[in-house]
Protein backbone atom coordinates (compact mmCIF):
# COMPACT_ATOMS: atom_id res chain seq x y z
CA UNK A 1 0.00 0.00 0.00
CA UNK A 2 1.24 3.68 -0.68
CA UNK A 3 2.04 5.41 1.89
CA UNK A 4 -0.79 7.89 1.74
CA UNK A 5 -3.72 5.64 0.40
CA UNK A 6 -6.61 7.86 -0.50
CA UNK A 7 -9.66 7.70 -3.07
CA UNK A 8 -12.22 4.90 -3.83
CA UNK A 9 -12.11 1.84 -1.39
CA UNK A 10 -13.46 -1.21 -3.85
CA UNK A 11 -15.46 -3.04 -1.00
CA UNK A 12 -15.42 -7.06 -1.27
CA UNK A 13 -18.43 -7.51 0.88
CA UNK A 14 -20.91 -5.44 -0.62
CA UNK A 15 -23.93 -7.18 1.70
CA UNK A 16 -21.91 -4.87 4.48
CA UNK A 17 -21.73 -1.65 3.34
CA UNK A 18 -24.84 0.50 3.72
CA UNK A 19 -24.55 3.17 0.82
CA UNK A 20 -25.76 4.19 -3.03
CA UNK A 21 -21.93 4.46 -3.53
CA UNK A 22 -18.43 3.43 -3.14
CA UNK A 23 -16.85 4.87 -0.43
CA UNK A 24 -13.96 7.71 -0.39
CA UNK A 25 -11.56 7.57 1.91
CA UNK A 26 -9.72 10.68 2.60
CA UNK A 27 -6.55 9.50 4.24
CA UNK A 28 -4.51 6.48 4.97
CA UNK A 29 -6.11 6.25 8.19
CA UNK A 30 -9.40 5.89 6.86
CA UNK A 31 -8.57 3.46 4.37
CA UNK A 32 -7.23 0.73 6.53
CA UNK A 33 -9.99 1.20 8.88
CA UNK A 34 -12.77 0.48 5.85
CA UNK A 35 -10.56 -2.57 4.63
CA UNK A 36 -10.45 -3.28 8.45
CA UNK A 37 -14.59 -2.93 8.41
CA UNK A 38 -15.09 -5.08 5.81
CA UNK A 39 -13.09 -8.08 6.16
CA UNK A 40 -13.57 -8.19 9.71
CA UNK A 41 -16.31 -10.92 11.05
CA UNK A 42 -17.81 -9.24 13.82
CA UNK A 43 -18.96 -6.62 11.73
CA UNK A 44 -21.99 -6.72 10.37
CA UNK A 45 -22.67 -3.64 8.68
CA UNK A 46 -20.75 0.07 7.93
CA UNK A 47 -21.25 3.36 6.05
CA UNK A 48 -19.16 6.25 5.35
CA UNK A 49 -20.07 9.57 5.95
CA UNK A 50 -23.62 8.79 5.57
CA UNK A 51 -25.09 10.74 8.44
CA UNK A 52 -24.81 14.43 9.59
CA UNK A 53 -25.19 15.52 12.83
CA UNK A 54 -26.54 19.88 12.86
CA UNK A 55 -24.69 21.88 15.59
CA UNK A 56 -24.72 25.44 16.94
CA UNK A 57 -20.42 26.23 16.91
CA UNK A 58 -20.56 27.53 20.62
CA UNK A 59 -17.49 29.64 19.30
CA UNK A 60 -18.93 31.25 16.29
CA UNK A 61 -22.44 30.89 17.36
CA UNK A 62 -23.28 29.92 13.79
CA UNK A 63 -25.06 26.58 12.89
CA UNK A 64 -23.53 23.84 10.63
CA UNK A 65 -23.07 20.44 10.33
CA UNK A 66 -20.64 18.00 11.22
CA UNK A 67 -20.40 14.71 9.35
CA UNK A 68 -18.94 11.60 11.28
CA UNK A 69 -16.63 9.52 9.02
CA UNK A 70 -18.11 5.90 9.79
CA UNK A 71 -21.17 4.66 11.39
CA UNK A 72 -20.80 0.79 12.09
CA UNK A 73 -22.94 -1.91 14.08
CA UNK A 74 -20.95 -4.95 14.95
CA UNK A 75 -21.50 -7.69 17.52
CA UNK A 76 -18.95 -7.74 20.61
CA UNK A 77 -17.34 -11.07 22.01
CA UNK A 78 -20.21 -11.79 24.26
CA UNK A 79 -22.60 -11.45 21.16
CA UNK A 80 -24.76 -8.30 21.96
CA UNK A 81 -24.87 -6.00 18.97
CA UNK A 82 -23.61 -2.76 18.93
CA UNK A 83 -23.67 0.33 16.77
CA UNK A 84 -21.51 3.56 16.88
CA UNK A 85 -20.15 6.26 15.20
CA UNK A 86 -16.55 6.76 14.47
CA UNK A 87 -14.15 9.58 13.88
CA UNK A 88 -10.55 8.26 12.46
CA UNK A 89 -8.23 10.56 13.24
CA UNK A 90 -3.98 9.76 13.86
CA UNK A 91 -3.13 10.44 17.79
CA UNK A 92 -1.63 13.57 16.90
CA UNK A 93 -5.00 15.46 15.72
CA UNK A 94 -6.43 14.49 19.31
CA UNK A 95 -7.03 15.60 22.78
CA UNK A 96 -4.81 13.18 25.23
Amino acid sequence: MPKFAQGRYNVKNPSKYVGNRHPHARSSWEFVFMKMLDEHPGVESWASESIQIPYRDPFTGKHTIYVPDFVIVYRDKNGRKNAEVVEVKPANQTLR
